[in-house]
């Protein structure tokens, strides 16, 4: 069934048939969780947060509030626009810090805290640096492959480089360690598109001047499939006869994420400046 369109007209009234004053508008249901959390956090009130059913529909609502015909905000993933010289955010548009919501989600201290309440771990056992080093080495493992998914998506050039799930390029299908051999072997296998190489160049020229990671680059959910077997074999180190699934996982790092959104987070203040843009 196609999905239900509203005039401009009637977008204009639905934030006060929420009884609210303003309408923020997302791509899926997770990120409802995430823009609330934010929104709480910085006392942003009388915001109603939709899901508007995919990125193409997001879109959509970014072009409606460019042309002044729509009241609203749009909450995006950041994806590659830092990378993007031609990309305007236009007003009313806010972002995440990386890629995806998963790229502010998955934290040293995240990950610190699902490991230890997953699998039933006494304080003083795990430390966040653990997670932390973890992190480090998989966002150096990646860089080359991150910079050429970057190229690839700005470019619009057709290739197929990191996925929603990062099991092919780990040692095996359960490890949180990433196969160097594997990697270069795709690595070599790109590198015979030669637009995809100049613009791999262009791209990394610009990532250099950037204040950001390799790790806030990283495509959200292939980040947390990774993460997610960090945890569990941390967790099965420990003993723990469990493991934690996608949605459970997904699910614990937004039930944790009000808890964890402090000064300490390193993407604090980026998120107190896009609420008090709203």
């Amino acid at each position: 069934m196609a999905a239900l369109e509203y005039s401009n007209d009637a977008l204009n009234i639905k934030a006060a048939f929420y009884g609210a004053q303003k309408m923020v508008y997302v791509e899926g249901e997770d990120d409802v969780i995430f823009w609330e959390v934010i929104f709480k956090i910085f006392d942003k009130h009388g915001l109603k947060v939709e899901a508007l059913g995919g990125v193409a529909e997001v879109k959509k609502m970014i072009v409606k509030i460019a042309a002044d015909n729509i009241d609203a905000v749009v909450a995006r993933d950041a994806d590659f626009t830092d990378l993007d010289v031609s990309y305007q955010a236009g007003a009313n548009v806010i972002t995440t810090y990386g890629h995806s919501i998963e790229n502010t989600l998955i934290t040293g201290a995240s990950l610190h805290y699902l490991a230890k309440a997953y699998g039933r771990i006494p304080n003083g056992i795990l430390t966040e640096e653990l997670f932390d080093e973890w992190i480090v080495e998989f966002e150096s493992s990646f860089f080359d492959l991150v910079i050429l998914d970057a190229a690839n998506d700005v470019g619009g050039l057709g290739e197929s480089v990191l996925s929603s799930n990062c099991t092919r390029y780990m040692k095996n299908q359960n490890s949180c360690v990433p196969c160097a051999v594997k990697i270069q072997g795709y690595i070599a296998k790109l590198q015979s598109n030669l637009s995809l190489v100049q613009q791999a160049e262009n791209i990394k020229a610009i990532f250099f001047t950037l204040p950001k990671r390799v790790a806030d680059f990283i495509r959200g959910h292939f980040l947390a499939s990774a993460a997610m077997k960090k945890v569990n074999r941390v967790m099965q180190s420990q003993g723990a006869g469990k493991a934690v699934n996608n949605d459970s996982f997904t699910s614990s790092l937004l039930m944790s994420f009000e808890l964890l959104l402090n000064p300490n987070h390193p993407h604090f203040e980026h998120y107190q400046s896009q609420a008090a843009l709203v």
